[in-house]
């Protein structure tokens, strides 16, 4: 199992913000409750303290990753639930005409894909995350964390659209799943983009938005969350704890940059403090075990 601990009442606020999604006959009978979005790692720290799926090479692209928790306390069928990203929700909007710049890439340097020659087919498809789970049944308070794969040579038990694979130790017990994204465009934006979580029906029924992006993300009986600028991911402090910079955590996590496969259903009674106070600002990610 993912590495949290309970709380109490686990999910009222979000319990709530699903009955408010009722809005006519769906076109299959939608889960009653739903997984939380917990993490998200869309800009990726330079250098080896980048390296989130620990793979050995720490990638812009490859090691970001979305993690969910299930924080109700009932079990959660996970087939048919959605991960899309500002251009999978809303596609049409100009891409970048060069591949995702990487944080630490230097002028003149060559961009990430200099030696593929052969882009994508599709405009709309170049720049869209979307990854679609198959069948899973996360217990409560299990964890899953779904990586972008690019370029990634992840190690131990990684699943993906096809088949979920086992827990993955390395990851604390999670579930770990790789999109196996192939374009260098296919990249969350750092300085602004949102991700909706969609319910096997259709419907929306989380949005994690942060920065300033053209597109609006869906909002009517949406759960939204604005997520605060980071190096390093977004993390809640809790199920009904605010997006906070990972690094600005309290307690055991204070100054890691991420912590795929970790989550804590109950906030710390500490205060969340600013990322510049000490503890360990360049300490690099939660690591995976080894």
């Amino acid at each position: 199992m993912g590495n949290f601990k309970r709380g109490v009442g686990l999910a009222g606020a979000i319990l709530a913000a699903n009955a408010a999604m009722a809005d006519g006959p769906p076109a299959a009978k939608p889960p009653s409750v739903h997984p939380l979005i917990s993490e998200v790692l869309y800009a990726v720290p330079s250098g080896e303290r980048g390296d989130a799926n620990a793979d050995g090479v720490r990638d812009a692209i490859g090691d970001e990753f979305i993690e969910l928790v299930n924080p109700h306390n009932t079990p959660i069928q996970l087939k048919g639930y959605v991960l899309v990203d500002s251009e999978g929700w809303a596609p049409g909007a100009p891409k970048p005409s060069v591949p995702a710049t990487r944080p630490d890439q230097k002028p003149g340097d060559a961009p990430a894909d200099a030696d593929t020659k052969t882009k994508p087919a599709k405009e709309s498809a170049r720049g869209e995350i979307r990854f679609v789970f198959p069948e899973l049944e996360l217990k409560p308070g299990e964890v899953v964390v779904v990586f972008n794969g690019y370029q990634q040579k992840m190690e131990g038990e990684v699943g993906d659209a096809e088949k979920a694979a086992k827990k993955n130790e390395r990851f604390h017990g999670a579930y770990v799943f790789s999109m196996k994204n192939e374009s260098p465009y296919a990249a969350l934006g750092n300085d602004g983009d949102f991700v909706v979580l969609v319910d096997p029906s259709g419907k929306p029924v989380q949005v994690v938005k942060w920065g300033t992006t053209g597109k609006t993300p869906p909002r009517d009986g949406v759960v939204v969350d604005e997520a605060p600028a980071s190096i390093g991911s977004v993390q809640r402090n809790g199920v009904g704890g605010k997006l906070v910079a990972h690094k600005s955590l309290p307690g055991e996590l204070a100054g890691t940059l991420f912590s795929p496969g970790v989550f804590s259903l109950k906030a710390s009674a500490e205060t969340a403090r600013p990322a510049s106070s000490g503890g360990r600002p360049n300490g690099g990610g939660g690591r995976p075990r080894k």
